[in-house]
């Protein structure tokens, strides 16, 4: 049956569909009503509709004995059906692409020739996001601009390793891995500068309107960038003990 086949497509066994469909027909219905009508056994039934009710496919309709259950109007389970199914195949390919991208990374020549990109407006924001979301590692300089509160740092704070300079007019929390340099700053542009897990670094600039990125595949260059970032911290670090 076609119809058991495409809500099996939207994440019903053949039990929770039949259940639900016998629902739509007959408006409510108890649990042995719907057992007895279907053919769902007596023993499973409460499982089937407590599953259903949980999927957003029946409610109840009172808390009296028997309970009865009344179907959710189609348009509205399936639509919140093809959320959850879109949701639970984004993770999938998210974490497709994670390993996608350092497998193609390894397959690819070393010492080959990658030339710098760049990105500017919506672009660049994505490519950030993009990027910031999935590394493991940033260290780089920050210099904010006036009054400015800055996307590149909101995004960093979700990095799970970070060694960071930043200079800006406001003092930031202290963090062991964040040297908060508190500056009079005239210009109204952020500045940075990144090493993204020691492979790539980032360039750009930030205004109250823009962002211009510019990406560069070079392991030399964000490892040094990484060491300068972190000497700096170390060396700091001595002369506050």
């Amino acid at each position: 049956m076609s119809l058991l086949r495409n809500l099996s497509k939207l994440g019903l066994t053949e039990r929770e569909a039949k259940a639900y469909l016998y629902l739509l027909e007959h408006g409510k219905a108890t649990a042995r009503e719907i057992s007895e009508n279907t053919g769902i056994p007596s023993t499973k039934i409460y499982s089937v509709l407590k599953s259903l009710e949980s999927k957003g496919w029946v409610r109840v309709e009172s808390v009296e004995r028997p309970l009865k259950y009344v179907p959710v109007p189609p348009e509205v389970a399936v639509q919140e059906a093809v959320e959850r199914e879109l949701k639970e195949r984004e993770k999938e390919l998210k974490e497709v692409a994670k390993e996608a991208i350092l497998d193609l990374s390894r397959v690819t020549k070393k010492g080959a020739e990658r030339p710098a990109v760049s990105y500017y407006g919506k672009s660049a924001e994505k490519v950030m996001e993009r990027i910031l979301s999935h590394c493991r590692k940033v260290s780089g300089i920050l210099h904010v601009g006036r009054e400015q509160e800055p996307k590149v740092l909101e995004l960093l704070q979700n990095v799970p390793n970070k060694y960071l300079v930043v200079r800006s007019e406001d003092e930031s929390p202290e963090d062991e891995d964040i040297l908060s340099l508190k500056a009079d700053i005239s210009i109204p542009e952020t500045f940075f500068s990144l090493s993204v897990d020691e492979k790539y670094l980032v360039l750009g600039k930030e205004s109250d309107e823009q962002l211009y990125v510019v990406l560069l595949e070079d392991p030399v260059l964000a490892k040094g960038m990484e060491e300068h970032v972190r000497y700096v911290l170390e060396e700091r670090a001595k002369e506050g003990s």
